[in-house]
């Protein structure tokens, strides 16, 4: 455990090795050595004598340098005024060096450090090899190679295939969502059952070598915000006090881990309706099936752990409730504060159709590696598990302390056969020439025989095919998702170094909304506050820059994309009871009513042509930075929608074709009927205000099919359009159409279609 976790500490990166560290210092070093001048420039204000700045002597000074330093702060205190003044003129300075010096001089730290850390988080993702990306869980040992005979074995079920299904129960109404989160588990759904069946047949492998016991666990949704801030443990115990966000006592005796589970739990699927379809299928090996809510394994520690390592049966399966309830096990907590408010300056009303400003906040706050630990070995502590196998793909990246922690007696962790089977099957089809076991040195080079097909002919290139799209940018957490689907662009753009055909990426979602307003910067409507920060527009046009890094890529943006028009309106909701001792205590004239909260209202819908606008923004030099001590630019191709690298030069700007010259019949914004073809043109900077961008267009979707068709085969990541809404999956629901004539080979009349293209 030691050893482990010496290892975890050395791999950090030390603080005068960040990049903001010397943006600090410099940011300090600039509000002092401005503080003199303020405090110069303050005393003249107030026609005080000046108040020179006396530096103290060294340690090793002489009686003579210390009387003579004792006599000038002598000499600068006869220069004192009344303490009145001196009052007056202190307040003033504090109030300038505030305004001039601090607030001016962070506003610039904070906005350069965000940069830094953005860019510096990228350029680390970006110096992984594919083979390093896989070798972490190719180097890891699978459950075919332990013997698990007569030790408890904790499995951890993949149910990430409920996650759009609990996120779109979560946008309900208060009073929907509650209920329907707790049904996403019903599973009445076909296809639900039938992936959570396959997910299952993991924890019934695990039953051949006959374990004394199998705890299944998942972990499933985000628990809403706790209402106020718990107390904090006392420095050094690890968590004594591990949750109270409710500010009520706990009872005496009562289990401080078992605080605030169930209020957090209201917020989550219960695991409880699982058990039927696990007991369907694992009902012969196993002896035993029970579910285990929290109060049981947590309140009950000792009971729980005898009756699992009861030696009389083997084979016995447990499954857990939810374990997203617990922050220490998920390495995060966020809390719900009330904003400070005062009597005495009541808040100002704002301009009718404006929104309300907020009365909370949400702080988020990651929880330590110590107190993560410290709840795992109390929580473990009777139980003591052998092994943890990890089959979950939606948490593999990410730190739970149950598959990452180490702490006393922490079980050995090995991967599930859900994953193994998947990382071989995903690097068997795109024939990556890496295995498990291999050195992580360089990366191999593609085929040399590319230009020649099996029989010696002619081959026709076929490059790979990545699409990607997806979204919830605009969200509470959405820059953090932002950056990890660029990190997955990025991860996914390696492979065009064992293509040999090279590689080309189809964006869709919000994801090309964010390339085309950040990086093409074409006006996009409506776009979250992402758009507007410099760290954020920074981080795209890396990631695109990144992109192009490595081998033959291009990527193709829409040309033309479905928009809703959205218009805030007042929110009509019930007023709260008036309260009377307030009643009585409310002064006319002193405190106007607050605005009704607003909401976004759908309109009209309409498809906009992006060809004018990529079509100016191909006349103008589009620079996405340096790299290997060249510029590089974005070379735009308005009609195909692809965007491509020119290093060293600026391209010369295409000819803009006659289609997407301004005339009247594109200039106005009538919706063009069904049987058109060309969508209305776009202004020449993108998508007017007012619009917000939901899905791909009819001619975005042919480019789509052709890249399909001329391609050798396609990884996909994300919708197309908005998944929420059956409307906006036009998009999604083309390409995968494509993709099933594609698998079925019935395109013979399509392949000449395309050659005649």
């Amino acid at each position: 455990v030691d050893t482990n976790k010496a290892i975890r500490a050395a791999q950090q990166t030390p603080l005068e090795r960040s990049p903001i560290w010397w943006m600090a210092y410099e940011t300090i070093t600039e509000i002092v050595r401005s503080i003199p001048g303020k405090v110069k420039s303050t005393r003249r204000m107030y026609s005080l004598q000046e108040w020179p700045f006396i530096p103290p002597p060294p340690d090793n000074a002489t009686p003579e340098e210390e009387a003579a330093y004792q006599e000038k702060l002598e000499q600068r205190q006869a220069n004192r005024s009344e303490e009145e003044r001196e009052n007056e003129w202190r307040a003033k300075f504090l109030e300038k060096v505030g305004t001039d010096c601090f607030g001016p001089h962070l506003d610039k730290f904070e906005r350069l450090a965000d940069g830094a850390s953005v860019l510096s988080r990228l350029r680390s993702t970006a110096s992984l090899s594919l083979r390093e990306r896989f070798q972490t869980y190719l180097d890891r040992q699978s459950v075919e190679s332990i013997e698990m005979g007569g030790t408890v074995v904790v499995y951890e079920l993949d149910l990430g295939f409920l996650v759009p299904r609990l996120a779109a129960a979560a946008a309900l109404p208060n009073g929907a969502a509650e209920a329907a989160v707790q049904n996403v588990l019903t599973l009445e759904d076909g296809d639900d059952r039938e992936f959570a069946k396959q997910r299952l047949q993991g924890v019934l492998a695990l039953l051949e070598s006959s374990p004394l016991a199998v705890l299944v666990v998942a972990h499933l949704g985000r628990p809403s915000p706790d209402g106020e801030q718990p107390p904090q443990a006392e420095a050094g115990d690890g968590a004594e006090v591990l949750e109270n966000a409710s500010g009520e006592e706990p009872d005496a005796g009562s289990n401080l881990m078992l605080h605030d589970v169930a209020k957090r739990m209201r917020s989550l699927p219960s695991l409880e309706p699982l058990l039927e379809l696990l007991r369907e299928v694992v009902e012969g090996p196993a002896s035993s099936i029970e579910f285990v809510p929290h109060d049981v394994w947590l309140g009950e520690p000792e009971t729980f752990a005898e009756k699992v390592r009861n030696d009389r049966s083997e084979n016995k399966v447990f499954l857990i409730e939810n374990l997203s309830v617990f922050p220490e096990e998920v390495g995060e907590h966020r809390i719900v504060k009330a904003l400070p408010t005062t009597e005495e300056a009541p808040p100002a009303a704002t301009p009718e159709g404006t929104p309300a400003a907020p009365t909370t906040m949400m702080s988020f706050t990651r929880v330590p590696w110590a107190r993560r630990e410290f709840w795992a070995k109390r929580a473990f502590n009777f139980l003591l598990p052998d092994i943890v196998v990890q089959d979950s793909f939606t948490t593999a990246c990410k730190s739970m302390t149950l598959h990452t922690g180490f702490w006393p007696a922490h079980p050995q962790r090995y991967l599930g056969p859900y994953i193994e089977a998947e990382m071989v099957a995903f690097l068997d089809v795109l024939q990556l020439p890496f295995k498990g076991g291999e050195s992580s040195g360089g990366e191999e080079e593609p085929g040399a025989n590319k230009d020649d097909d099996e029989n010696g002919g002619a081959r026709v290139p076929a490059p790979l095919l990545v699409v990607i799209g997806g979204g919830g940018f605009s969200g509470a957490s959405g820059e953090e998702v932002l950056l990890r689907k660029l990190e997955l662009l990025i991860g996914l753009s390696r492979l065009a170094r064992h293509e040999p055909d090279g590689l080309t990426i189809a964006l869709g979602g919000e994801l090309a909304v964010a390339v085309l307003a950040c990086v093409v910067q074409l006006q996009m409507g409506a776009v979250g506050a992402y758009a507007t920060k410099d760290a954020t527009r920074l981080a795209v046009a890396e990631a695109i820059l990144e992109v192009f890094r490595d081998g033959e890529v291009s990527v193709q943006v829409p040309v033309d994309v479905v928009c809703q028009e959205v218009r805030l309106e007042p929110k009509e909701e019930a007023p709260p009871p008036e309260d009377p001792k307030e009643k009585k205590k409310a002064k006319p004239g002193k405190e106007s009513p607050p605005p009704p909260p607003m909401e976004p209202t759908p309109l009209a819908q309409q498809t906009f042509s992006l060809g004018r606008a990529l079509a100016q923004a191909a006349q103008r030099p589009i620079s996405l930075g340096y790299s290997s001590g060249q510029e590089c630019f974005l070379s735009v191709d308005p009609v195909r929608g692809l965007l491509t690298i020119a290093r060293g030069e600026p391209p010369m700007p295409p000819a803009v074709p006659a289609t997407l010259e301004p005339t009247e019949a594109n200039e106005g914004g009538d919706v063009a009927p069904a049987d058109a073809a060309p969508a209305p043109s776009a202004p020449k900077d993108g998508i007017p205000a007012g619009w917000v961008v939901r899905d791909i267009g009819t001619q975005s979707m042919a480019g789509l099919h052709l890249a399909l068709r001329r391609s050798k085969g396609v990884v996909w990541n994300g919708a197309l359009g908005l998944l929420e809404e059956e409307v906006f999956r036009a998009g999604t629901r083309s390409f995968l159409s494509a993709v099933e004539t594609r698998l079925a080979g019935d395109e013979e009349d399509e392949e000449g279609a395309a050659a005649g293209d």
